[in-house]
């Protein structure tokens, strides 16, 4: 018969949010590789964040965890000690600026969430800004919002002189292949995108993105993949 334990020592991926549990003592899941914890998790799984039960963790994900609060309870954890071990990092986008050293570190190895109604507000978010994913783009909403935000994006990367921004993460369905039935503006607005990005060598990557993003996987498939073929030339395998 398989245990609790015997459980949880075969996981490879775990997804943990909401309040409703606790882990009164941390114990090893030494075959995890990703694991994706929220907000309100955050509290319930400090102590699991630690490479001495986690050895085998490749890819963190913490959503929409971004006040000082959470860096206070970040605190009382070890992931400085389990950040040099991981391949990938997500964060959301306001943390950007304000998140300790050790994980503002890794933002060469970190992709950034930005909810689509937020990109008004990050013009001045940038200095550190490697990789960046818009995450809840309006498709269903009125046509005007679709084609607004997508030229914003383009007019914040175009008149950003130093722009580091390396990769721009978007929904497959923007693709300019897939937007033949969308209005004149919405695809003008792709297309003004994709030439700016050309433009600034920042790299679009067109990604299926979790339909709901309490319940699937929110970790970036490719941007895991990618950071792990980097990691592993650095180190010679």
């Amino acid at each position: 018969m398989l245990t609790i334990q015997r459980i949880f020592a075969e996981l490879n991926h775990l997804r943990l949010s909401g309040e409703k549990f606790e882990i009164t003592s941390p114990f090893r899941l030494p075959r995890l590789l990703t694991v994706s914890i929220n907000h309100a998790a955050l509290i319930a799984c400090i102590t699991l964040l630690n490479p001495v039960y986690l050895p085998s963790l490749r890819d963190l994900a913490l959503p929409d965890v971004d006040d000082a609060k959470d860096f206070e309870d970040l605190r009382l954890s070890s992931i400085d000690k389990l950040i040099p071990q991981l391949d990938s990092v997500s964060l959301y986008w306001r943390c950007v600026d304000c998140a300790p050293d050790y994980l503002r570190k890794s933002n060469e190895r970190t992709l950034f969430d930005c909810y689509s109604y937020d990109v008004k507000s990050f013009w001045d978010y940038s200095a550190h800004l490697r990789h960046l994913r818009i995450i809840h783009v309006p498709l269903d909403s009125i046509i005007n919002e679709l084609s607004t935000w997508i030229i914003r994006i383009a007019i914040w990367i175009e008149t950003h002189q130093q722009l580091p921004l390396h990769s721009l993460y978007l929904e497959s369905i923007l693709h300019p292949t897939a937007l033949h039935s969308q209005p004149e503006d919405v695809r003008d607005g792709m297309g003004y995108l994709v030439r700016v990005c050309e433009e600034k060598k920042v790299e679009i990557v067109f990604e299926s993105q979790p339909r709901d993003w309490q319940v699937d996987p929110t970790l970036s498939e490719d941007f895991c993949r990618r950071q792990r073929g980097i990691r592993e030339k650095e180190h010679g395998n």
